[in-house]
Formats: structure tokens, sequence, C-alpha cells
């Protein structure tokens, strides 16, 4: 836009954002079909490179922007307004838009991103961007140009989230009783939102969803595999099939080998 505000689109290769920036660009700029920057303060540094397009009978051509009718960047300062994953599907006639959440929305755009694992707290920082640009969005579309209509609607999201997420500590998990079974394992960051608890550990990002959100966070407080038991019962009643015991120490197990938790003994001392 004239004013500086970019939308950018992140999704991973087929998704269609080389067509995506060729269409819009042509109506709002064009800042990258590849890669932006984006400051804390959400400044954005472009990168026109020239559009990588596909040929049917050989490597890809590069099109310099220019040529591909492109426009200029404005003269004000980019600022990142919004964030949207792409969802492409040939056979969708009318695009459509619509909310993501947080923890859903960090795990399809960590993979996106280059060096998020270099930065202190990596899950707390995109989270609190997301807020920053008002949450994320998803548009399902089949053909580009259908997106441009959705544009200022976009541009007219209030700016700034509620904050829907919480921090957890890590080091929590290093501080535990004589009587713990288990600890947590390395962690890097981890946040918790809407029932679910997303994960960073040895540069590899979890979602942790449905029992094992509570069961992990209990591990972090220092509770038995008695307590565990009796607290997801508590928390999600006794199950439909099986034994609780049996579910939660299935949950264990999968943590255990995600190097999530490591085991203890009586003693509180970690297992060798």
């Amino acid at each position: 836009m004239d004013d500086g505000r970019v939308v950018a689109f992140v999704g991973p290769s087929g998704r269609g954002k080389t067509t995506l920036s060729a269409t819009l660009g042509a109506h709002f700029g064009y800042v990258s079909d590849e890669t932006v920057a984006v400051d804390r303060d959400l400044t954005v540094h472009a990168y026109r490179k020239p559009l990588s397009k596909v040929r049917s009978n050989g490597p890809k051509e590069q099109v310099a922007p220019r040529r591909a009718g492109l426009m200029d960047l404005p003269v004000a300062p980019l600022r990142l307004a919004a964030l949207v994953l792409l969802d492409r599907q040939p056979d969708v006639s009318a695009p459509e838009l619509t909310r993501v959440p947080v923890i859903d929305a960090i795990a399809e755009l960590v993979p996106q991103l280059s060096y998020v694992t270099d930065f202190e707290a990596p899950l707390q920082r995109l989270a609190a961007l997301c807020d920053a640009v008002g949450g994320v969005w998803r548009v399902t579309y089949g053909e580009a140009a259908t997106v441009v209509p959705l544009i200022p609607e976009l541009f007219s999201a209030p700016p700034g989230a509620a904050r829907s997420w919480r921090p957890l500590e890590p080091a929590q998990g290093e501080t535990w009783t004589s009587t713990t079974d288990f600890r947590w394992g390395p962690v890097s960051d981890a946040i918790a939102a809407d029932g679910s608890v997303a994960v960073m550990s040895d540069g590899v990002l979890r979602v942790l969803a449905g029992i094992a959100p509570s069961i992990w966070l209990g591990i972090g407080r220092g509770s038995t595999f008695e307590q565990l038991v009796t607290q997801t019962i508590a928390e999600f009643g006794h199950p439909p099939a099986g034994d609780a015991s049996g579910l939660v120490g299935g949950v264990i197990d999968e943590l255990l080998s995600a190097g999530l938790v490591v085991r203890g003994d009586r003693s509180g001392r970690a297992a060798v």
C-alpha cells in the first residue's frame, strides 16, 4: 500500500507464492516473492528479487519486477500489517479468509522461517509478532486473481490482539521433589494457548494436544506418576475405553521418546 503497510503471505513450495506476488504486486506494490526480514518493531526489509517463473520446458525464468508490470515500493517506510498462511486449493472458486489460533499458526510458520531457532525464546517472539499484527489469517483460494478483493479486509483489521497465550518457564522443570518419577528434558522455549502447548527442544518444535499438555505441565510441577493419573482423571474424566494409567503411561512414553521428559528415580536424581 502507499502508506507502507505490508501483507506477508507464508507457505511451503507449491502454494502459489510467486504467482500471487505477481498478481498482487501489480495492484498494491511488490516487496518480494521469496524472503523478507521483519524487525521487532514490524519494520519490513524488502528483497525485490526477480520473480522466479516456472517454464514448461526448462529451468525457471527470472523476470525483473518492472518487466513483470509490478508496482514500485512506496516512499513510506515498510511495516508489517498482516500475516497470512496460504492454502491453495485448485477447485476453490470463492476464496475465504479465516483466523488461525496462535499455536497452529506458529506450527506452520516455523518451517518457513530462517534462523528462528537462533532467537532467544523463539516461540514467545513469534507469538508476540502474531499479536502485533492482530493475529494470523489463512486464505484458502484457487486462483490468485480472486485474492485481490480480499486485501482491503486484511489491511482494515485492527492491529494488536489481546494476548491469548502464556509463556512457560523451562526452569521450573529443573527443580523437582525427591518423589518425582520424571522431569522435563532440555527445553529452550514453551508457550501454552487454547489447551495446547508448543515446545521448542533441540531446535525442533513439537505441539502437545489432548491430555499431553496437562501431563507435561504436571511433570514440570514435580508430580509423580500416580498424581499425574489422578490429575488427568480430574481434568478429563475417566476414559471411555481402557484405563487412565495406561493412557497416561502411553503419553509419557511418547514424551520420553521425543526427549521432552527424562526419567528420574525416587531419590530425585535423573536415571542413567
